[in-house]
């Protein structure tokens, strides 16, 4: 709501239209910085033809919503912002019409003056009851749990289309009110709802909440009735007589309106990504690696769909521990030390994303079954593993794409091979090309009496690793990737990614003539 005092400036006039003739506008800048469009508000002796709410685009505050948001302020044009301003707010007001509820239905929500009271929800559409937990309302078929604390349940009840607001007080203060709308889609749904009322008044609940889900636009609204009567405060064990009740439920009341944004894990996954873009919803993914490459993978795989959708696994394997020295590139937090990176993994991504179906593996990677997946990932950097990885899913035809990254050296390069099918080169074909080039160890660092080999690289090398193969999913999404393609891309000084496409070679065991 604007607020008018001393730092605001107020241009005040009148806008001509065809409907409703000449019309006050107070257009005021919260500011003289001049960085947003001013607000737009229907001036005191106009207050008698427009009536808040009930005329799309006007709130309480006799606000107009003239604008979307999508064109930027421009300080350095003011004729032009000017007319602008003018120019929309007198479209807006030649086109609102009482109680439009097509209009009104767009942004209902809004309408329902929830004063900032804000909950979010996995609902689906066949939910009665649901279940609070903090700022959540999750059904009870969704088994994730978002937040700690106790929960409380809530029920919810359905109209079949959002009734009319018209010769209804808006917005809604008391019962009767809101029982005069309710009805015009359906008493037989205000009859619960005033039997779940008086229920809860029995059971000597003061606030008592509920929700309404309007099924035409799968909008769900909220609603915390408070009762304010003296025997509230009496220790009565017994639950409220009748005649109390009915006294409590005709007595004095404060209605608290909240709104809800309802998600499932598809919606949360595609709200920032392009309708064009792939995701992994529904995909069977194996991640072999739960080290600095497969770890920051793996969360970028969640973020594009990893382990959503009914049919979806994503399956993590790593059977080493997290240890203090990886921290500077891991993706896992130093209290993970001493336990095993693929179990704490799983852990860590379900804690932020509760609604995947993830699964994850210890166990050696001989004793995996490779046959479910679409997509398998060597993010181990262990060339051995990577040759015999690369056998198995040749010989025994396994998966749609089989995709092996690493580190070149010291953070030379980062790599990455993309197999689409195993009638195309495959990595042995890549190790006998003049592609392949074999970083030398024997000159790297010894962490410690064992011989274990330490090479420092920046988890920045990692990360262009990680961007490799989602650079190569993208393609192979798009189709765009048929053939074995090796990828590669120089990181001091970072270059752009070169794209080489790899053939058979006749030395190969697996592609080779004999």
């Amino acid at each position: 709501m604007p607020d008018y005092n001393s730092k605001n400036i107020v241009y005040h006039g009148k806008i001509s239209t065809k409907k409703y003739g000449d019309v006050e506008i107070d257009f005021l800048f919260d500011d003289d910085a001049f960085v947003n469009f001013p607000h737009a508000i229907i001036g005191i002796n106009s207050h008698n033809i427009f009536k808040p709410y009930h005329f799309p685009h006007i709130d309480n505050s006799w606000t107009l919503c003239y604008h979307d948001y999508s064109k930027v302020f421009d300080r350095y044009s003011p004729e032009k912002m000017v007319l602008f301003c003018i120019e929309n707010t007198q479209n807006v007001l030649n086109e609102i019409i009482e109680d439009d509820m097509e209009e009104i239905k767009k942004e209902f929500p809004r309408y329902w003056c929830a004063n900032d009271t804000h909950f979010y929800s996995l609902l689906l559409p066949t939910d009665t009851i649901a279940y609070i937990q903090d700022n959540w309302i999750v059904s009870p078929d969704i088994k994730v749990k978002i937040a700690n604390g106790s929960t409380s349940e809530i029920q919810i009840f359905k109209l079949s289309n959002i009734p009319s607001i018209a010769n209804i007080e808006w917005p809604l203060e008391e019962y009767t009110s809101f029982k005069s709308w309710i009805n015009k889609s359906s008493s037989e749904i205000e009859n619960k709802i005033q039997k779940y009322i008086k229920t809860m008044i029995s059971r000597k609940y003061s606030k008592i909440k509920l929700i309404i889900h309007f099924e035409d636009i799968n909008t769900y609204i909220g609603l915390t009735i408070e009762y304010i009567h003296s025997n509230y405060n009496l220790k009565l064990k017994a639950n409220f007589r009748q005649e109390t009740v009915d006294s409590i439920f005709k007595g004095k009341q404060f209605f608290h309106r909240f709104t809800i944004d309802n998600y499932n894990a598809e919606k949360i996954i595609k709200s920032n990504i392009p309708f064009d873009n792939f995701t992994f919803i529904n995909k069977k993914i194996l991640l072999i690696g739960a080290g600095t490459i497969g770890s920051n993978l793996s969360n970028l795989l969640i973020r594009n769909g990893a382990g959503i959708g009914e049919n979806a696994l994503f399956t993590i394997v790593d059977n080493d521990i997290y240890e203090p020295y990886n921290y500077s590139r891991h993706f896992l937090g130093i209290k993970y030390s001493g336990k095993n990176k693929a179990l704490k993994l799983k852990e860590e991504l379900e804690f932020n994303f509760p609604f995947i179906n993830i699964d994850a593996n210890n166990k050696s990677i001989q004793d995996i079954d490779f046959g479910y997946y679409d997509i398998i990932i060597d993010s181990t950097g262990e060339e051995s593993l990577t040759q015999w990885l690369n056998e198995k899913i040749i010989t025994n035809d396994l998966c749609g794409l089989f995709i092996s990254a690493w580190i070149h050296g010291q953070g030379v390069t980062a790599e990455c091979l993309a197999i689409p099918n195993k009638e195309e080169a495959c990595h042995e074909c890549l190790r006998k090309s003049e592609y392949y080039s074999f970083a030398d160890s024997s000159l790297l660092s010894i962490r410690d009496s064992c011989n274990s080999i330490f090479i420092p690289f920046p988890i920045t090398a990692s990360m262009y690793a990680v961007l490799l193969i989602i650079y190569s999913l993208n393609k192979w999404f798009k189709g765009e990737l048929t053939k074995t393609t090796f990828f590669t891309q120089k990181l001091n000084p970072v270059g752009g990614i070169e794209e080489i496409l790899i053939t058979k070679n006749e030395r190969c065991p697996f592609c080779g003539k004999n």
